[in-house]
């Protein structure tokens, strides 16, 4: 009688163990399901040619620039986040602007730096709009660019290009940080453009950190090697050059538009039906496992910004990049 008590008594005992267990094992799956969450993040690299008056009758006319810009804000209203290249003039970077004040339900933040010191006539011509808040910003001027006396009226170097870095909150608790990168590279002098690439990956190997996701995007005036599996004429292409240099910022950067499509991804012809060469980027790197924040792209397309008002047909004579992400919060 004692035995059966006793081996009922132990039962009893396992069964309290199991159950506190499995209480405590639900309790902590419940609280990391609290504390992690998920969010989306809608951004689109745009070249959007509002040249400045001056360079208009040699580096390609396309008018109404006053109707395009205010345009391509409206545009702009359902992202987030909008990298944006060749908004070089402030009266069409106002009603650009403005174009995205009018049609946007929630407000952007803009960022953009007057013209430095030196040479050049104009600006970067970089433009970023956030919904995101910005904690910190910097720019860096390329120091090698083509000039008058080998390019004539067509040298890129009359404007200030370069890349800007913005470091944007994701949220209120600390690390909850995304570092996001825009450049417009050299077009017309290859051995300028490839030392541009060297000074993109030192910059971002400067401001960036495996603790924090981040974006790289723009117009590189590189063309994305198509199929991509490297092979004798492609192993040392300027896309394999430009993605030896990312690798070399420490991060693991990741070419979004491969990632999800297999199709070519053109950009610079929005008229065509291949849309051109792929010269416009967006990069994407996760950040470690450690971080508090990871991102996970989950769409990606070109659009044309199509608009039949405009004599062209579109709104600048690139197509966009658009992507989607998942973040996650942990």
């Amino acid at each position: 009688m004692k035995r059966g008590r006793w081996a009922l008594a132990v039962l009893l005992a396992v069964l309290a163990v199991l159950l506190a267990l499995a209480f405590c094992s639900e309790r902590m799956s419940t609280g990391h399901e609290a504390s992690s969450r998920r969010t989306s993040l809608r951004i689109v690299a745009f070249n959007t040619h509002l040249l400045p008056g001056i360079a208009l009758q040699v580096a390609g006319h396309r008018g109404q620039a006053a109707y395009r810009a205010e345009a391509i804000g409206r545009r702009l209203a359902d992202y987030d986040l909008a990298g944006l290249c060749e908004v070089f003039d402030a009266q069409r970077r106002d009603e650009l602007i403005g174009g995205a004040a009018t049609a946007a339900p929630r407000a952007f933040t803009s960022l953009w730096f007057p013209k430095p010191r030196g040479r050049s006539l104009t600006n970067s011509g970089l433009l970023l709009l956030s919904r995101l808040p910005i904690e910190a910003s910097h720019l860096l001027t390329y120091r090698d660019a083509s000039r008058f006396i080998s390019h004539g009226f067509r040298a890129d170097g009359f404007a200030a290009k370069g890349v800007l870095h913005a470091r944007l909150r994701l949220g209120d608790a600390p690390g909850e940080l995304l570092d996001c990168f825009l450049t417009h590279l050299e077009s017309r002098s290859a051995p300028a453009r490839k030392s541009q690439v060297e000074e993109l990956a030192r910059f971002i190997a400067a401001h960036a950190s495996l603790e924090r996701p981040a974006v790289l995007m723009g117009d590189l005036n590189i063309a994305a090697d198509y199929p991509l599996r490297p092979n004798k004429q492609t192993a040392a292409s300027p896309y394999q050059e430009l993605l030896a240099a990312l690798e070399s910022t420490g991060l693991e950067w990741i070419d979004v538009w491969p990632s999800l499509q297999s199709d070519a991804g053109g950009t610079n012809e929005p008229l065509d039906v291949r849309g051109g060469r792929r010269i416009d980027y967006i990069f994407i790197s996760a950040a470690q496992a450690s971080a508090r924040c990871s991102l996970r792209p989950t769409k990606v397309r070109v659009e044309r910004f199509l608009d039949d008002k405009v004599k062209e047909g579109s709104l600048s004579d690139h197509a966009a990049v658009v992507c989607e992400l998942e973040i996650q919060v942990r």
